[in-house]
């Protein structure tokens, strides 16, 4: 099968060499002249292309490298698989996945993106990461997305937390408490604002209460306690969200 310029190649395709003629140099040991060892697997590459596509590489060419002698260089905390990945992009500007829904395969190339400075290939990841939010990867997601500081995730987690909200706080307990704490507190803190909208209609519904030294709304969900930016004056109360 051909691949198109806009279409996301797979290491399973054919690729069209005239279309990418820098597949001719992918993985080609008689051109490389640097090679990578992972996991006991050397993965031979080209210091040019490499360099021009990441600082860190140019950093890492010009300085402990070449006092080394050209040694293969041992990078840890990856595997094999993603590395390749991270390499076939730096050549094609292609994301070539076996699977572009392995949440776990995409999470390794994205470390490497990460660690590299690579810009473009996290773009990338992005757009693969979007339509993966689901009840299921929600956590998983969102963990990847406030720790890498994906914007345009963080953007769809919100999104998707106000169509499923009513279905994620009836939740077991202890899922629904490590669910907030990857979503960095969204959840509850919807929860929280839907409970004030409740006291602004019935004064007496005490739910919260302010801290002014902070500035912050302090309040507590099944005998938990959270903040979020705000200042209003009340009585503290313990949030039932069995109750909402």
């Amino acid at each position: 099968m051909m691949a198109s310029v806009n279409k996301k190649m797979r290491t399973t395709d054919v690729v069209d060499n005239e279309l990418y003629p820098e597949m001719d140099l992918l993985m080609n040991s008689e051109v490389s002249d640097v090679k990578f060892v992972i996991n006991g697997q050397t993965i031979p590459a080209i210091k040019a292309l490499m360099s021009a596509k990441s600082v860190v590489f140019r950093s890492m060419f010009s300085g402990k490298w070449l006092e080394s002698g050209g040694k293969p260089i041992v990078i840890k905390y990856t595997t094999p698989e993603a590395f390749k990945v991270m390499i076939g992009f730096i050549y094609t500007e292609q994301l070539m996945l076996n699977n572009d829904k392995d949440i776990d395969h995409i999470r390794d190339v994205l470390k490497l993106a990460d660690r590299y400075q690579l810009k473009r290939l996290i773009q990338s990841l992005v757009r693969l990461l979007i339509p993966l939010i689901t009840m299921d990867n929600l956590e998983v997601l969102a963990r990847l997305a406030f720790t890498y500081q994906l914007d345009a995730v963080i953007g769809k987690i919100k999104i998707f937390i106000d169509e499923n909200f009513q279905q994620l706080v009836r939740k077991p307990e202890s899922e629904l408490y490590s669910i907030n704490t990857a979503v960095n507190n969204l959840l509850f803190s919807k929860l929280f604002r839907n409970y004030r909208s409740m006291k602004d209609m019935i004064p007496s519904t005490n739910i919260y209460y302010s801290n002014s030294i902070s500035n912050y709304y302090q309040y507590k969900i099944n005998g938990q306690q959270y903040t979020v930016p705000g200042y209003s004056t009340g009585t503290v109360k313990d949030i039932d969200f069995r109750k909402f």
